[in-house]
Parts: structure tokens; sequence; C-alpha cells
């Protein structure tokens, strides 16, 4: 690789962890939390702790597939490795299937959010522009880049970390609270909830090519996990120890309901909007680490050479072009549901194939792959309730 074809080693450890944490969190899946916990009922610790070892056990995978490669594309190199061409290719597919469709997912929600009432092309307009600006500050670098995510990544730790030490502050006075039956109680909708609400970190491998140090990369897998899980778990506690979940008609902003507890007001409305604001810094972070992807795959098939032109501030500018183009095919879906559906379909088959593919590299070393042998189990199940939930 030439010095004109190289990416820019900018990223510390901070930095990783806080666009992992910015890409699992800031989609506004924490505000998800209570209707994850409203339709677990009082099982809902045990969904998060199945959700959060699922996540725990896909670091340790992601960290054999970093391991044996170290590049942005490790992931479906390692799949080929193990598994052969056909399967890379699957692979290839599942990661770019997951990343456009998450993008244009967000884009579409946020308008809806935003305009629920729009019409058609008033909505796929502003999910448009938006994406437009996502391209334009891409071009500008990753030194700009992250400076912005850090700030607003550490602000959303500040918010949820004070929610979460209200929530540890109630299980210490009142206990934790059974929750009310909902008709719609379902296990297997809360487990998917905290799923959806912790996913993310996969996208940390796809910026290695820019990290200064490479053993950050493995060590930023399990922080901004555990840091994310740990803040999941906070805020959970706060729903149910300050929320009157007997009142709630509906469960969709956990965050607001619970500080509309303690400020009043029109506290609720303008979480909704923090939401949005932070669900749009979640899927820069997706953009930004597919066109490090893309730029990837121009070291290992020659069609795609292209995408290894970089700009002069180290920007892979043809593969910003072409997540560009793609994410727009997807915006003009306009169809949430079906957006999301194919999205997380995506990610588990992405997820199933790489913890796989270090299960079978494990017992090839004559070990046995406890954690990797599970992760894989329990992400087959996954990929099973994608289609009869």
């Amino acid at each position: 690789m030439t010095e004109e074809t190289q990416l820019k080693k900018t990223l510390g450890l901070q930095d990783l962890v806080f666009f992992g944490i910015a890409s699992i969190l800031g989609s506004g899946g924490f505000n998800l939390v209570g209707e994850a916990i409203m339709k677990g009922g009082d099982s809902w610790p045990i969904a998060l702790a199945i959700a959060s070892a699922v996540f725990m056990g896909s670091a340790k995978t992601y960290e054999e597939a970093f391991n044996a490669f170290k590049t942005n594309t490790a992931e479906s190199d390692f799949v080929k490795k193990n598994f052969g061409e056909n399967s890379s290719l699957v692979s290839i597919s599942a990661v770019m299937i997951w990343n456009i469709l998450s993008i244009s997912t967000i884009l579409v929600c946020c308008s809806h959010m935003l305009f629920p009432e729009g019409t058609w092309l008033g909505q796929i307009t502003f999910a448009l522009m938006l994406l437009g600006l996502m391209g334009y500050f891409s071009l500008k670098g990753l030194d700009i880049n992250k400076e912005m995510i850090n700030n607003f990544s550490a602000f959303l730790v500040v918010i949820l970390g004070g929610v979460s030490f209200l929530g540890v502050s109630g299980v210490v006075n009142k206990g934790i609270p059974s929750v009310p039956a909902i008709p719609e109680k379902s296990f297997i909708a809360s487990l998917l909830f905290f799923y959806f609400i912790l996913a993310g970190f996969d996208a940390l491998i796809k910026f290695t090519e820019e990290t200064k140090d490479p053993k950050d990369v493995p060590r930023s897998f399990y922080l901004s996990n555990l840091i994310s899980i740990t803040l999941v778990l906070g805020i959970s506690l706060a729903f149910v120890t300050t929320v009157d979940m007997r009142r709630l008609r509906t469960f969709n902003n956990g965050i607001g309901d619970i500080l509309h507890k303690f400020l009043g007001g029109d506290t609720k409305t303008i979480i909704t909007y923090f939401a949005v604001f932070y669900m749009i810094i979640t899927t820069f972070v997706a953009f930004l680490a597919t066109s490090r992807y893309l730029f990837g795959l121009g070291d290992i098939y020659k069609e795609l050479e292209f995408m290894k032109v970089v700009s002069d501030v180290k920007v892979p500018i043809n593969a910003v072009a072409f997540t560009l183009a793609t994410v727009a095919v997807g915006i003009l879906v306009n169809h949430t549901e079906y957006l999301v559906r194919a999205a997380d379909f995506g990610l588990s088959s992405l997820l199933l194939l790489v913890a796989a593919a270090a299960t079978k590299s494990v017992i090839s070393q004559g070990k046995i792959p406890w954690i990797e042998g599970a992760t894989t189990a329990a992400l087959t199940g996954f990929v099973g309730l994608s289609f009869v939930h």
C-alpha cells in the first residue's frame, strides 16, 4: 500500500471507546429501555443479562478476527479464512446490508419522528438532506470528525450516568419494584429490544487502519460494550424505581419518563429531540465505518481498487460517494419496519458468521471453544427469532 492510498493513523483508545458508545447508545436505543422492561415484566433483568452476554461474547470473537488480520475488513477476512470464498461473500453482503440499511433506517426514523404527518416526498427529502450533510462532514477528515463525536459521546455518558445514579439510589432506597403486567408482555420481545439497544460495537473494527496502536481496537470492543451495558442497567433501574409504570400508555421514551418525574414541564418532548440528535450522530459513525470498510475491500478485490482513492486529508472519497449513493436508495423505501427487519437480519447474520469462524478456529487449535461456541449458539437463536417474532 502506497502512502497516497493510506489512511491517517489518528485514533487512540479514548476515541475508539467514544465511537463505540456513540454507535451503541447514540442510536436512541437507550430511549427504548422502558419498552424492553415493560415487555419483559419481572424477567427483564434476565433478558438484559442474555443480550449483554451475547455482545461480550461477540467482542471475544471479533478480537480473534482482528488478531488474525488487523485490517478494516478483518471480520469478512476471518470468515473467508475459516469457511472459504463463498462464505466471505456472504459476510461482505451481511456487513453491507447491516451498515447501509442501519444508516437508512435511522435517517428515515428521524424524519418520521420530526415530521410524522409529512408527505413521502417531504420525509425522504429531509432524510436525504441529513445524508448529504454527513457526506459533506465526512470529507473534512477524521481528525475533525472525531472531535465532534467525542464531545457528543462524552455529554451522552454524563447524562446517562446521571440517570444511572438515580437508578442506583432508587434501588438502595426502595429495592427493585415489580413490573406491572401488560397484554403485550413477551420475554422474547424484551430480549430483542435489549439486543437492539446494545448493538453497534462491530463498527470499531472498521477503523483499524486509522488507529495508532493496534492493541486499542480489541480493547475498545470490551470497554465500549461494558460501559454501554452498565449505563443501560442503570437506566433500567432508574425506570423501574422512579416511573409510575401503571400510568404509562406508551413506553418508547424511557429517559423522558424518568427525567419528567424530576423536572416536569416539556422534558419528554425535549428528550425526544435529544434522541433524534444522537441518532444522527450514531448514523455518522456508521457512515464513516462503512466507507472505511469499502476502502479495505479495495485491497482484496481488483475490481474495487477505485475505493482506495483518498483525498488530501486522507478521506476515501470514492468509498464515501458509494456509501452516499447506496444509503440514498435505502432511504427511498421510507418504511421503518421493513428497513429495521432487514438491517437486524444483516447484523445477526454477520455476528453469527464471525462467531462460527472463531469457534472453528479454536477447535482447529485443539481447544474447547466455550465462549465462541456459546456465542454462536445464542446468535443462531437471534437469527431464528428475527424470522418468527
